[in-house]
């Protein structure tokens, strides 16, 4: 077994899971006590249907988004040559309605629904692409009977993967500190937006639409509270219909143990994490999610954050399969995409001391982080497989934050540094990006103003093919460019509230290929957004 899969049983067993508490350590806080309250658990739905709570609440929200890039066509890549697009030629839109209800003492229990309509569309030369959105977010009813709880509907289970599910699921209180939790139900496809796709068909070898997918999951887990620990731990088990030929083998089944977890040892430290342990799949068993976070106050103004991460997911899902491998019935049923996905993994190390001075007037905050990506390997049609070198980024950031400006106003600063760690391949970027914040709070109406720039360089030679080698053959660029913009909060009583966002900018990109330099066009850029948003208790 290896090292990484040993630590990935260590944390996901760890007697810790939970979803913990990720505070926001911009702002520095006084040490906790060790009597400082813990979250307690939801309780059945008989102890939430008191009478402090409404019995009928629901929640409109329309929002409406825009993106548009405008930039004058580039120069030829070839003598006589069509001139290439400098900007994109397609508009971004779409505007949606999102409906949340909430219904109380229904029959004994409680009705949700979170349901939400998209009309998105992409203008380009070309024509028109897009199409509307029909999601089903929650739709649930839940009824407790004593200690035992049952959901029937489409749901959510946050404490188990944020799995989804259209079935039905149980939880019983075992103690005033321990509960068990079931579920059963077909599983919707992860990432789907929309009713239409939440079970897609399957292409046969012939090109022809076969069955619907319905994968069925089911699984179970355990939660539990203590005063300064508490968490959820729990297994995941789902499996589909064979889906045939042209697919590869046990990206049908899928089992899992997860986990997320809290645990306050001393008054000033909070030690946190996360995590997901693949053991059945298309890639064996392997940890596909890890997280490990330590919060410490050293002193009553000084916070220092630690932080890890390891993703390593399956990314050839069954259903985003067959997406990409559609049999071309003019080829006899043989697959003919190029197209391949692989799994990729990453790991990121982060370290973050604040600093607040002058009675928390001023904020200075100090971080530094490495990213890394090992090296991957890709298949391909010679039998040769070829290895993309691992590589990895530094980063620096530095901020300030001046809390009481003149006018009342909050002025803050943030820098970023990146820089890559010595590589041979195509992956080296050097890149700084800073932005200067400046915002006022009031009861009924909140302002931020933002100005920002990037600078971003390629490291490579930007030679041309001179042999059959990924990494060769790239060319290299110099991106840079400056935006800002507006958001506006407008609150309305308790019930209304008005959000404007305004940004734009632009930028400028000269590339190398082929020992061929080009400057191309400016870029300008605009987007907008806006969101009414009205409640009823």
């Amino acid at each position: 077994m290896s090292l990484k899969l040993v630590l990935g049983v260590l944390i996901v067993a760890a007697p810790a899971a939970a979803h913990a508490p990720f505070v926001d350590r911009t702002i520095v806080v006084a040490p906790p006590t060790p009597t400082a309250p813990v979250p307690t658990p939801g309780a059945a739905e008989t102890q939430a249907t008191s009478e402090a709570e409404p019995g009928f609440e629901a929640r409109l929200t329309l929002s409406s988004f825009l993106y548009r890039e405008q930039g004058d066509p580039g120069p030829a890549m070839i003598a006589g040559g069509e001139p290439p697009a400098s900007s994109s030629a397609t508009r971004r839109f779409f505007a949606d309605v999102r409906g949340e209800l909430t219904a109380r003492r229904l029959g004994g229990g409680v009705l949700r629904i979170d349901a939400r309509i998209r009309q998105a569309t992409a203008r380009a030369q070309s024509g028109e692409v897009g199409g509307d959105e029909y999601e089903l977010r929650t739709g649930a009813y839940q009824r407790g009977f004593g200690a035992l709880s049952l959901t029937l509907g489409r749901q959510q289970l946050d404490a188990l993967a944020a799995t989804r599910i259209d079935g039905a699921a149980a939880t019983a209180r075992l103690s005033t500190r321990w509960r068990a939790t079931g579920f059963i139900g077909a599983h919707p496809q992860r990432g789907a937006r929309s009713l239409a796709r939440d079970y897609p068909r399957l292409r046969t070898t012939d090109g022809s639409v076969g069955a619907r997918l319905i994968p069925i999951a089911a699984g179970v887990g355990v939660s539990y509270r203590r005063p300064l620990w508490y968490g959820d731990l729990g297994a995941i088990g789902v499996i589909a219909p064979d889906p045939g030929p042209g697919f590869p083998a046990g990206v049908a089944r899928r089992a899992l143990v997860v986990a997320a977890g809290y645990w306050r040892p001393r008054p000033a430290i909070d030690i946190y994490h996360h995590g997901q342990l693949d053991l059945l799949g298309a890639s064996g068993a392997h940890v596909s999610e890890a997280s490990l976070g330590v919060d410490a106050w050293a002193t009553s103004t000084l916070t220092i954050t630690l932080a890890g991460h390891h993703v390593d997911r399956d990314g050839y899902e069954l259903a985003l399969a067959n997406q990409l491998a559609d049999p071309d019935p003019a080829l006899a049923g043989q697959i003919d995409n190029r197209t391949q996905l692989v799994r990729v993994a990453q790991d990121a190390a982060r370290v973050t001391a604040t600093l607040a001075a002058a009675q928390r007037r001023w904020q200075f905050t100090l971080g530094a982080g490495l990213v890394r990506r090992p090296a991957t390997t890709v298949a391909t049609a010679d039998g040769n497989p070829y290895t993309f070198p691992a590589a990895a980024t530094t980063e620096l950031t530095v901020a300030v934050l001046d809390r009481r400006a003149a006018g009342g106003l909050r002025v803050g600063a943030t820098a970023t540094v990146a820089a890559p760690i010595a590589s041979p391949d195509a992956t080296r970027t050097r890149a700084l990006a800073a932005r200067l914040t400046v915002s006022r709070e009031r009861p009924d109406l909140d302002l931020a103003f933002d100005l920002g720039g990037h600078h971003a360089t390629d490291l490579g030679p930007g030679a041309g093919c001179a042999m059959l080698d990924p990494n060769a053959c790239y060319g290299t660029a110099i991106s840079r460019g400056v935006d800002g913009g507006v958001t506006i909060a407008a609150h309305t009583g308790r019930d209304w509230l008005v959000l404007l966002d305004g940004h734009g900018g632009v930028r400028v990109v000269d590339s190398t290929f082929a020992n061929q330099s080009l400057a191309w066009p400016r870029q300008l850029w605009a987007a907008g957004f806006v969101r009414l948003q009205w409640r009823y208790r």
